[in-house]
């Protein structure tokens, strides 16, 4: 048996033949989280934890936000740009970074906020295949997310209409920005949808009874 993390990972083995194929996607286990008021907060409040490294408009993110008194960044994580992040949030009230966090501190975190992002620079050509964990935390949380075009998962940011699809640029970046908050009335209806949609395709309860359907048929 061959396990993929996605359903468009067939395309990327399309001359493979394995005997069995299974989709376990990259999604969060039921660790609880308080609720959060996704409308009513004085400042936009965007939230990216994971590796700080090269290909995610990381710097770019934060010159941005650091230009927009009603946005807050909140920084997550380990890696090539630590210092770069730390030293952002002691010039700008507005960016705020945590270093490394476990996974419950992540997910606390990524839900105090109002939007996630989960971009890939799409010249790379695995980001088409990419299923990155924060888009399916961002499902398991109902928060609008902000995705590069043509990378991993995104063609289902752009059917479903649950966040903003940009160029990667820095002027992508700040145009979906905008273009979100402009849509904020629609917000609770967008993670109404988000957290629908991962209980029906993405949840971990789906994901564990593949898995041990999966294992039980070789015990057999």
């Amino acid at each position: 048996t061959t396990i993929i993390c996605s359903e468009q990972r067939k395309t990327q083995i399309k001359k493979s033949r394995p005997k069995s194929l299974v989709v376990i996607h990259n999604t969060p286990s039921n660790i609880p989280v308080l609720k959060e008021n996704l409308s009513k907060k004085e400042k936009v409040k965007i939230a990216y934890i994971g590796i700080l490294q090269d290909f995610r408009l990381l710097k770019e993110m934060v010159e941005i936000v650091s230009e927009m008194k009603n946005v807050e960044l909140h920084i997550g994580g380990f890696g090539k740009y630590e210092d770069y992040m730390r030293n952002a949030a002691r010039q700008h009230s507005n960016i705020k970074f945590y270093g490394k966090l476990q996974y419950e501190e992540t997910l606390r975190l990524e839900n105090s906020c109002d939007l996630m992002t989960a971009i890939y620079d799409p010249s790379i050509g695995n980001h088409k295949y990419a299923a990155p964990n924060k888009f399916y935390e961002a499902f398991f949380l109902g928060k609008p997310l902000i995705m590069v075009k043509e990378t991993g998962m995104s063609d289902i940011v752009k059917s479903e209409d649950i966040g903003v699809l940009i160029e990667y640029s820095s002027e992508g970046f700040r145009d979906g920005v905008k273009s979100l908050i402009n849509r904020r009335h629609g917000w609770e209806k967008m993670s109404d949808k988000m957290k629908k949609i991962y209980l029906e395709k993405y949840s971990w309860n789906e994901m564990e009874k593949r898995l041990q359907e999966l294992y039980l048929r070789f015990d057999n």
